[in-house]
């Protein structure tokens, strides 16, 4: 009897026994591990975790199958051990449509709002003179520009309107990221333009740069620990910048506190166009709690001013300081839902009365209430929310106050849905606004309690083809109404493609043409050109060898003034040794060629 239970207890113990497992690990050229690769052996499938680890139950196999989107598909060899390290080439030009960290290392641009630019669908109109300076919008939404979060601290002249961007030094940013007017319901005041938040420091690497020529920069930047730093100046004929940044992140418990500081100067002085410098100083602070009800509480305080010698010598001075304090919540269920409020106040002067303008000095409040909803399917993702708005001006010319105030909603929905593994809509719906510089809202002498500022509601949709391997492309529309301070219609639309012609060759280009017919309501005082329409774009080349060795050879079309700026760019790197790197760049920018070279160092 025994011998009979312990012959049918065999098929058993052989089904129990246990499945033989293939485990690995892939990861890209760069080392980073690739989440959502397909691994496939004789019939059997897994999927690479955020590690870039997976598991096969299989038995007996020599290899395995490797593909993911955007990346080359790669065989690699099982191990005696059953374990598989494979490299798969990743397509860079094809996984994100702005520049990534590592196209910011190896572009031609000194200037960060020039590298930004080459994102699809994104407006630089720069200016001749000293003011009002560079300003860029995505779409064209904005003939003001749109919102620049400088290392977590928002950045923007409330007293005329001059622009933050000469903060950065040359070839000093190590990533951007770019929010379309969709999410200005988030952010609040200029964000209609799109929202550009730049970072200069790097969490795990260090980084120095040594370059001269015509265009001259140094910096270093590295991290240790829980903090990160980064230090740089740069300089042409024109003008020099400088800049000290850090961070730091203090785990309490499971919590934790983020810390950031940045000091920066410049001076510009082009030729037969005056001058102007500028200091700035920001300090941040924001505390984050884990937990399934993810909580948050932050504040940030930062001020900046800057001086003009006008070309006749004339001094002009403006400043602004602003604190403000926001706490939220979101939760991490599959419908995520997210709350927050914050309050901001400014304060801010600009005196230009050496003109025969008189000083302009005030206050501005803000405070802001949101609440949103987001969910991502399998085909779908979508995004709705709306924030609450109440602006109070306190201010004036001849030490006499007017105030003015304003409530508002800014409503907002966007989304997206892939019909199937090629075509895909996005649909982007909502409203905007940009409040007026004090210059603006004073200096005209017309003052009324209700506060005039532009209000924007636009509506932009965009359909999507991809191969999901070697090429991607898009169409857009947009359409916008802008009212209140100013009044008409922003229409704009264009085309985008990335092609990897080959491993090592990629191709990007987009166009877009934009027709502003804005204009304001009644005469105001305002830096920058009436907006003209417009046609902008760029066609990208990047030769990137498995070696090391790249070139980027870009013609862009950008605009001075309104008038269109088309010019030819160029740059070529290589490796020295081991992290080191040579350097070589040529830009045109202000209509006049510059050049640089020496060495970069990218330590992981």
């Amino acid at each position: 009897m025994k011998r009979l239970a312990a012959f049918l207890a065999v098929p058993f113990l052989l089904a129990a026994a246990p499945t033989a497992l293939v485990t690995g690990a892939v990861r890209d050229q760069y080392g980073e591990p690739v989440q959502g690769a397909l691994v496939t052996a004789q019939g059997a499938r897994a999927t690479t975790d955020a590690d870039g680890t997976f598991a096969l139950r299989i038995d007996g196999a020599s290899s395995v199958q490797i593909s993911c989107t955007y990346c080359a598909t790669t065989a690699a060899n099982v191990a005696s051990d059953g374990t598989v390290i494979a490299i798969v080439r990743r397509y860079d030009a094809l996984r994100s449509n702005s520049p990534s960290a590592r196209d910011l290392a190896s572009l031609p641009y000194a200037h960060a709002e020039s590298a930004i630019a080459l994102r699809p669908f994104t407006l630089l109109n720069d200016s001749a003179g000293v003011i009002p300076g560079p300003r860029i919008s995505t779409y064209g939404a904005s003939a003001l520009g749109g919102l620049l979060i400088d290392d977590g601290i928002p950045q923007y002249d409330i007293a005329a309107g001059v622009t933050a961007w000469r903060a950065l030094p040359g070839f000093v940013i190590k990533s951007a990221d770019v929010r379309d007017p969709g999410s200005a319901f988030r952010y609040g005041d200029m964000a209609g333009g799109g929202t550009f938040a730049v970072d200069t420091q790097t969490a795990d690497r260090a980084s120095a740069t040594a370059l001269g020529g015509s265009e001259n920069a140094i910096g270093a930047a590295g991290a240790f620990s829980y903090a990160s730093y980064n230090l740089a100046v740069s300089g042409n004929a024109n003008e020099n910048r400088a800049r000290a940044d850090a961070s730091a992140e203090v785990p309490l418990g499971e919590d934790r506190l983020s810390l950031g500081a940045i000091a920066a100067r410049d001076g510009f002085a082009p030729e037969n166009a005056g001058s102007i410098s500028e200091s700035a100083l920001g300090v941040r602070a924001l505390f984050q709690s884990a937990g399934p009800a993810h909580a948050y509480a932050g504040v940030i305080a930062d001020r900046s001013g800057y001086g003009i010698a006008t070309s006749g010598g004339l001094p002009v001075e403006g400043f602004w300081g602003d604190l403000s304090a926001q706490a939220g919540v979101s939760t991490s269920t599959p419908i995520r839902l997210f709350a927050n409020i914050g309050a901001r106040e400014s304060s801010a002067y600009y005196d230009a009365s050496a003109l025969g303008v008189a000083r302009v000095a005030g206050t501005v409040a803000q405070t802001q209430a949101t609440i949103g909803v987001q969910r991502s399917g399998g085909r779908y993702s979508y995004e709705a929310g709306m924030s609450a708005f109440s602006i109070g001006y306190a201010g004036g010319i001849l030490g006499v106050s007017h105030p003015m105030s304003a409530t508002l909603l800014t409503p907002s929905l966007s989304g997206s849905y892939a019909f199937d593994s090629h075509w895909s809509y996005a649909l982007s719906a909502g409203e905007a606004f940009r409040l007026p510089s004090l210059l603006e809202a004073y200096a005209n002498g017309k003052v009324d309690p209700d506060l005039s500022l532009d209000q924007y509601g636009s509506l932009v949709q965009t359909l999507s083809y991809t191969d999901s391997q070697r090429f991607r492309a898009s169409f857009f529309a947009m359409s916008e109404r802008v009212s209140n301070l100013d009044e008409g219609t922003v229409h704009s639309e264009g085309m985008q493609a990335e092609w990897q012609i080959a491993p090592a060759l990629s191709l990007r280009a987009w166009t877009m043409h934009v027709n502003d017919d804005t204009q304001p309501e009644y005469p105001i005082v305002r830096f920058g050109h009436t907006p003209q329409p417009s046609t902008v774009g760029s066609v990208w080349l990047t030769y990137d060898m498995a070696g090391g060795m790249r070139i980027d050879a870009i013609y862009r079309r950008d605009l001075i003034d309104y008038a269109p700026d088309g010019h030819f760019d160029t740059a070529v790197s290589g490796p020295v040794n081991g992290a080191l790197r040579w350097f070589a760049s040529s830009e045109r920018l202000h209509r006049s060629r510059s050049f640089a070279a020496g060495l970069k160092i990218d330590v992981p």
